[in-house]
């Protein structure tokens, strides 16, 4: 009003409600993030293994501190690309052989490859580091390439004990075999030598010499497979082979050590081929009939089946002898484990360890199942062969 008065006033109210709770919700968006971030970067550094996370480029964006504690990665060398990196150090293979940057796994990860366990030295003028690493590209749901992760594992310890092991069964297989073919030549010699008027007393004594130099020669046979076993140094080469004529040929090929007249083969002839080594499957084979003769009375049969089960064959070697302690079956596969009362082994508990070793080295198992005073049945089974084969 003129006089100064105030007559009327006009009120602008606005609704922030909208805008407060959107920054509420922003404000709470932020700290779950920062929230999920931490946890994030507490789960990676809590990690035994050494964990890093690469840029799209190949500079490190971060790493834990095993990573930190494994590779010691210099401040300067973490922004350096994949390639830059590799030159302050040699990659070696699982061969020792010289590995190009562009094939290690954090390079592969950065071209969009997922790698696991790959088994490499990295070799620095002071040190040399053998690491089991696998890697892996971070990419959005979109597909858009973010970088790459890899993790690597301290495997030096276990490199230099497979290093050990090769020597060990270079030793067993050389040098202690070498005097023992010398004592089995001899001894075959001097029995050969014998004649039927040759003193009794001697002919045992040389016959029992010679039985325990091929018992030693068995134990130590065995002692190097299941080393190479475990090592991963036997190589299998397997191929389609037609189980209706592998196995009469095997028979008739070890008739003597076996008993052949025992055997009786039920094969069915619409059998598909098997994929399997058939030098390997023999000893597996060679490995279940002796000891089937072994604990089964003389008059009794062996009796050897196949069948198809599912996608696989399995061969089932069943003897009708003293069978096995159910205490015992749980443990018959393991290594150096000696059955107890009469199916006590001959060996040093190796036999149907590497059976059971062979047998899964061809992707198959091996199984038992027994019954005191009825016999046991042995079952291997093995993939079926997809191409045609060759037996």
């Amino acid at each position: 009003m003129p006089d100064g008065t105030v007559d009327r006033f006009l009120l602008s109210l606005t609704d922030m409600t909208h805008h407060v709770r959107a920054r509420q919700e922003m404000e709470r968006l932020t700290r779950e993030l920062q929230r999920q971030n931490a946890q994030m970067e507490a789960v990676m550094m809590s990690q035994a293994h050494g964990m890093v996370v690469y840029a799209p480029t190949g500079e490190i964006v971060t790493m834990n501190q095993a990573a930190e504690s494994l590779l010691r990665y210099q401040p300067l060398e973490r922004d350096m690309t994949v390639e830059e990196r590799a030159v302050t150090f040699r990659i070696l293979d699982e061969q020792g052989q010289p590995m190009a940057a562009a094939d290690a796994p954090t390079a592969r990860a950065l071209r969009g490859e997922t790698t696991y366990g790959t088994v490499m030295a990295l070799q620095w003028p002071d040190r040399v580091l053998w690491v089991s690493a696998s890697a892996a590209p971070i990419r959005l749901p979109d597909g858009q390439m973010l970088g790459a992760v890899a993790s690597f594992t301290d495997v030096t310890a276990l490199h230099a004990l497979q290093e050990q092991m090769k020597t060990f069964i270079h030793t067993v297989s050389h040098d202690l075999r070498a005097p023992l073919t010398v004592i089995q030549g001899y001894t075959s010699m001097l029995l050969d030598g014998l004649t039927p008027d040759s003193d009794p007393l001697t002919r045992a004594g040389m016959t029992a010499i010679d039985r325990g130099v091929r018992r030693l020669d068995t134990m130590i046979e065995d002692l190097v497979a299941a080393a190479r076993l475990e090592g991963g140094q036997m190589e299998l080469t397997p191929r389609p082979l037609r189980l209706q004529a592998f196995l009469p040929e095997l028979v008739n090929h070890n008739a003597a050590v076996l008993d052949a007249s025992r055997i009786v083969l039920d094969l069915p002839a619409d059998l598909p081929p098997a994929l399997a080594d058939d030098a390997r499957l023999e000893r597996i084979l060679l490995n279940l009939l002796t000891n089937a003769r072994k604990y089964s009375a003389p008059e009794t049969p062996i009796r050897v089946s196949v069948r198809l089960d599912d996608d696989r064959l399995a061969i089932r070697v069943a003897d009708q002898g003293q069978g096995i302690h159910p205490d015992d079956l749980p443990r018959l596969f393991e290594k150096f484990y000696r059955a107890r009362g009469e199916r006590r082994p001959d060996g040093i508990g190796l036999g149907l360890y590497i059976t059971r070793l062979l047998t899964e080295a061809h992707g198959g198992t091996l199984s038992v199942e027994s019954t005191l005073g009825q016999g046991s049945t042995f079952t291997v089974t093995l993939p079926v062969a997809v191409e045609s084969p060759v037996v």
